[in-house]
């Protein structure tokens, strides 16, 4: 094992730490927006969630757009490759390092998951300013 990493090397993890945590916490906002829309504040215990969404882990996070309120969020081929960050997820939490392959996954789910959020942020201020 090599104890002295380049610069590059952090700088490069780093980045793929930022665009992870980026991804998992818009995961979570879309979820927490859609149930608090169709169920209020309180919407955890409404759902009789057995634990708080902060609490899920990533692959737990995905299983929920595949129930009725969030069908439709992502397309199947968006879940699939948000599926295939797990391992990669796995590697980055723990420090390990991600080849460039595994980098372009992560920025192109970073991407689309954006750019959905870029969208519906659109959308709400189109929908403000009209009268």
């Amino acid at each position: 094992m090599n104890i002295l990493i380049s610069n590059k090397e952090s700088e490069y993890m780093t980045s793929a730490y930022k665009l992870l945590y980026e991804i998992e916490t818009t995961l979570k906002y879309t979820v927490h927006k859609i149930y608090y829309k169709k169920y209020g504040f309180d919407w955890e215990r409404k759902l009789n969630a057995k634990k708080s969404l902060d609490k899920y882990t990533y692959p737990q996070v995905l299983s929920l757009f595949y129930l009725n309120h969030l069908q439709g969020c992502f397309e199947v081929p968006q879940l699939e490759l948000l599926h295939k960050l797990c391992p990669i997820r796995n590697d980055i939490a723990h420090m390990r390092p991600i080849t460039q392959t595994e980098y372009q996954l992560l920025l192109s789910c970073h991407f689309f998951i954006t750019e959905k959020v870029r969208r519906e942020n659109q959308l709400l201020l189109h929908s403000i300013e009209q009268p």
